[in-house]
């Protein structure tokens, strides 16, 4: 009798084995595949955002097989404007978005009016807070980045503020803003990235959260 269910129950676990390996074998077989974005196409000499090598200019547009499949694809072949590197290779499409047009001057100049009321972002987990920077440096979305910035800067002050060290991968996450951002705001605006950065600090430290609780500090110690 235990043989019998031993045997009957393998038969089973089997069979069902066997009916999920089919189906995924069918899924992969016709799932449909992805695909390219529709994007704006560049020509040459236009500058474009590239998702890594921020402010570039189109030097010219390639056909080659670079992925070593048998099938020409075109690329941009793009010069950055603040690297030091000769040029990047990046698909004209793709099955998501790697480049962008650069903002105007309107939208540049619009973020340091607005920069004192951007909400911060409010996310508990450190996980979920990590995801939602990353998908934000993705995005390249100027008004974004500002306010990604403007929540780690005062986050990090409100943890000196509390006599706490300031987190490795928000100075990361910051720097990784603050260069997509003042590298673009620098393009558009004709202005160093320093002179900007300066600018944009300026204004969030007129309602410097943290502020407060660094002068009680102050004020204990003198007390002590």
């Amino acid at each position: 009798m235990t043989v019998e269910y031993s045997q009957s129950l393998y038969s089973i676990v089997w069979l069902g084995l066997s009916v999920h390996i089919v189906r995924c074998f069918l899924g992969a077989v016709t799932a449909p595949a992805r695909k390219p974005v529709k994007m704006k196409r560049y020509c040459v000499d236009d500058f474009l955002v590239h998702e890594a090598s921020g402010v570039c200019q189109v030097k010219a547009i390639i056909r080659q097989d670079l992925m070593g499949t048998g099938t020409e694809r075109e690329y941009y072949d793009l010069n950055p404007v603040f690297e030091n590197r000769s040029h990047v290779i990046t698909p004209v499409e793709s099955n998501r978005q790697r480049v962008r047009s650069v903002s105007s001057q309107r939208t540049m100049k619009e973020i340091f009016s607005r920069l004192a009321d951007l909400e911060l972002i409010e996310i508990k987990g450190d996980r979920q807070r990590a995801e939602y920077y990353r998908q934000i440096l993705l995005n390249q979305d100027p008004m974004e980045m500002a306010r990604l910035i403007k929540t780690i800067y005062y986050r990090n002050h409100m943890r000196i503020a509390q006599g706490k060290k300031t987190m490795s991968q928000d100075e990361r996450t910051m720097s990784a803003a603050k260069k997509k951002l003042f590298d673009e705001m620098a393009f558009i605006l004709k202005d160093s990235q320093e002179a900007l950065e300066i600018k944009f600090c300026e204004i969030l430290d007129r309602d410097d959260p943290s502020r407060e609780l660094m002068d009680k500090r102050k004020t204990r110690k003198r007390r002590i």
